[in-house]
């Protein structure tokens, strides 16, 4: 009888720690999933929450008139993007020059809004400018096939400055 009971003990004991034993694990692999949760939370937050830099916008009005075959129009005003006119299927560019004037370094991001917006694009986009640099940039405007004649003004590029 008396064996019996040490063995029973001798076997709880070990359940016990065996037990003990799982609970750890356990415990381990939940606190390591936690932290790793956290830590994860904390880098995609950081790369995705966009900082709160100044941010300068400009909008500035683009004119353009499609015309028949043969017939190209050339506008040299500087208050706004005017294409001048061209026939269907045709490109049309106008160049122009950004500059950063202040002693920080600006990320610039251009687009286009209004009925053209699919028919322009740029030579370049999403660049940074140091103080003092000057890009030259080329605005492309693809006239589409199907477009209609006639004039096309009520679109606009749009420059946003983003301050770094």
């Amino acid at each position: 009888m008396r064996k019996d009971k040490k063995l029973s003990k001798t076997t709880r004991k070990k359940r016990r720690i065996k037990n003990n034993e799982v609970s750890l694990k356990l415990f381990l692999l939940f606190f390591s999933v936690f932290v790793i949760s956290v830590f994860s939370t904390i880098i995609v937050y950081n790369l995705t929450v966009q900082k709160n830099y100044p941010t300068y916008e400009n909008k500035i009005p683009v004119y353009i008139r499609v015309v028949e075959p043969f017939n190209v129009m050339v506008n040299s005003r500087t208050d706004a993007f005017y294409f001048g006119g061209g026939p269907r299927g045709s490109i049309l560019k106008l160049n122009f020059n950004i500059t950063n004037s202040i002693e920080k370094n600006v990320f610039v991001v251009l687009s286009v809004e209004g009925r053209v917006s699919d028919w322009i694009s740029f030579s370049e986009n999403n660049f940074v400018l140091e103080p003092g640099e000057t890009k030259n940039i080329v605005v492309i405007a693809e006239i589409p096939m199907d477009a209609e004649l006639g004039y096309y003004n009520q679109s606009f590029i749009v420059i946003r400055e983003f301050v770094e």
